[in-house]
């Protein structure tokens, strides 16, 4: 008798190593959107850098990407690549024509044809 006892305990045994006896089944009412709520979504903090590139591709200007992220437009157009020319003076440095004064003008003596001859 303790014999039989033994075959049925292995038997238990060998009929809980099957997966298809231990897995339990899925709630009837379960869906992909119950699973996609437990689940965290992945996330990437992007750089200024990064976020203004990815505004401007979107059609964003630079002023108002500036003003989403919180900083000036200069460094926007540093992050972007834009050069911006620096503003003209109103009149260049430098480029002045030498003056000559008119009494140096009529001391210097013509040359070329007279009217008596």
């Amino acid at each position: 008798m303790s014999f039989v006892g033994l075959t049925g305990a292995v038997s238990n045994v060998s009929n809980a190593s099957q997966p298809g006896t231990t897995a339990k089944a899925a709630p009837a009412g379960s869906t992909d959107s119950a699973i996609g709520a437990t689940l965290k979504e992945d996330t990437i903090k992007l750089s200024l850098a990064a976020q203004a590139t990815l505004m401007h591709r979107q059609g964003q200007s630079p002023k108002l990407i500036a003003a989403n992220l919180g900083t000036n437009v200069a460094t926007i157009n540093g992050y972007l690549g834009i050069m911006v020319a620096a503003p003209t003076p109103a009149e260049p440095v430098g480029s002045k024509a030498p003056e000559v004064e008119p009494a140096q003008a009529a001391q210097q003596p013509r040359r070329g044809p007279t009217a008596g001859n």
